[in-house]
């Protein structure tokens, strides 16, 4: 749409892409992009007006980033998508908008190791979701760990304190998603152990993690 100026907008209700001014170069920027290094999250946004129950509303947005991902060459174990509301701000019913938007993490800021310790954060707030690619890293560092079946893991959950703080349950619901994860794939859930946090680090995706450690039975 030659009179659009936006790379990249939606009309009222669809979830089809419309390429405006700018486009190519928006594009473009994924062909640059190294897949093998970068973990995407992206963000669907919807008005509540726009579908007629609240789960045909958070579909749309979903919707939305699925078309756009269509077209765009990237490793989907890499990529994370969440469905949020937007205000109703301009004269959106008439004229296409803005509904899509991303943001990228290097591969180290999501997952990192030092030694026989691990930290996995969330890259979305308020979000249980990891990239299927960096729970699999963390899986065959769990494996890799000679000798550590015979001593205690344990997990700390952290909640971002930083702005509207998170609840700290939501900590304790990331440790829980890898202890079952594990417990699930065959360790003995006796050795686990559970606790939780807050941050309040400057850069907000460290404070949504998960540390990991092992210790000798019987210390903490």
């Amino acid at each position: 749409m030659d009179s659009l100026e936006l790379p990249l907008a939606f009309t009222w209700g669809s979830d089809i892409p419309i390429a405006g001014e700018g486009f190519e170069a928006w594009k473009e920027q994924f062909s640059n992009l190294d897949s093998s290094k970068m973990i995407v999250t992206w963000t669907g946004y919807y008005f509540k007006d726009e579908a007629d129950t609240p789960e045909a509303q958070v579909n749309l947005g979903f919707e939305r980033v699925n078309k756009v991902l269509s077209f765009l060459d990237l490793d989907h174990k890499r990529i994370l998508i969440q469905s949020l509301p937007q205000e109703i701000n301009a004269d959106v019913k008439s004229n296409p908008f803005s509904a899509v938007e991303f943001e990228t993490y290097t591969e180290d800021e999501v997952l990192s190791f030092s030694g026989d310790t691990a930290q996995i954060c969330f890259p979305i707030a308020d979000s249980l979701l990891l990239p299927p690619v960096s729970l699999e890293q963390l899986d065959e560092w769990q494996l890799q760990q000679p000798g550590k079946n015979e001593e205690d893991l344990f997990l700390i959950g952290t909640a971002d304190g930083t702005g509207i703080a998170e609840s700290s349950d939501v900590g304790v619901d990331r440790a829980e998603l890898i202890r079952d994860r594990w417990i699930k794939a065959g360790l003995p859930g006796e050795k686990i152990h559970l606790s939780t946090g807050q941050r309040n680090n400057p850069l907000t995706l460290q404070n949504r993690c998960v540390v990991i450690y092992f210790e000798p039975n019987g210390k903490k």
